[in-house]
């Protein structure tokens, strides 16, 4: 799959911020990488590359057109096909708008996992369709220069769907947990819990919001107005490295 946006070695992908609702403010679903794949022992959300499969898939709440104005990109159905996809691979969670689903789910999620089952046929064999306006486009990173390894991740935000529970896989991940942003971060802080730059930046913005409907109002102001292309850079200033973001000073020049 290609995105003429980006350069062609960087890889699109798409990565959900599960929200629920819980008394002591919003929780989100974390998920650990396995050791042997990308960002590897780290604690991330649930996601990844988009495949060239998803642009098929059947979305419901939004046309193809509003999808690439919402992202600015030519392959915006891509995008929210992937992340929905990578969402029911790795925690069980389908964001469908149709009503009953098939009694064979959980086969059918190891069948995508292990690539026997292509994941737009399934979804038009069990008449299912992507609720796409369950995710709500709020973040765009793109890995840094000089990594070996890099990605253009488009970031959404969904609320967790009644009815039905998260159980990550494990294959690609090794673990999960439910957590307030706040108690993410202090884990992480305390060196239980290891993360990437975009990780924690995204939980230090959710850390702001005391309920997942506010989050994602948060996140639907974003999209309206443009969301901005993070593409970190890192500088050494006195002697002390440091990552900047654009619109810190001195961006533009590093």
């Amino acid at each position: 799959m290609t995105d003429s946006t980006i350069d062609s070695k960087i890889r699109p992908s798409a990565t959900v911020v599960l929200l629920r609702a819980e008394s002591e403010g919003p929780e989100l679903l974390l998920v650990k990488r396995h050791p042997d794949t990308a960002f590897g022992n780290t604690w991330a959300f649930p996601g990844g590359v988009v495949e060239e499969g998803d642009a098929a898939a059947a979305c419901d709440g939004l046309s193809a057109a509003a999808a690439d104005d919402l992202l600015d990109t030519q392959s915006g159905l891509a995008y929210l096909s992937a992340a929905a996809r990578e969402l029911f691979e790795e925690t069980g969670v389908l964001l469908t708008s149709s009503g009953a689903f098939p009694a064979n789910l959980e086969n059918r999620r190891q069948q995508l996992n292990e690539g026997t089952l292509a994941w737009s046929e399934w979804l038009d064999e069990a008449q299912l369709r992507i609720d796409c306006t369950e995710l709500h486009y709020f973040s765009y990173w793109v890995t840094p220069e000089g990594l070996g390894k890099r990605f253009a991740t488009r970031f959404f935000l969904s609320r967790m769907p009644e009815g039905q529970q998260a159980r990550h896989c494990g294959n690609e991940l090794t673990d999960s947990a439910w957590l307030t942003a706040k108690q993410a971060l202090d884990q992480h802080r305390r060196g239980d819990m290891a993360m990437i730059f975009p990780t924690l930046k995204t939980l230090e913005w959710l850390a702001g919001f005391d309920s997942a409907a506010a989050a994602i109002e948060a996140a639907d102001r974003l999209a309206a107005t443009g969301v901005v292309k993070m593409l970190p850079k890192a500088v050494v200033v006195d002697g002390e490295r440091r990552i900047l973001l654009p619109g810190d000073a001195g961006y533009a020049a590093a």
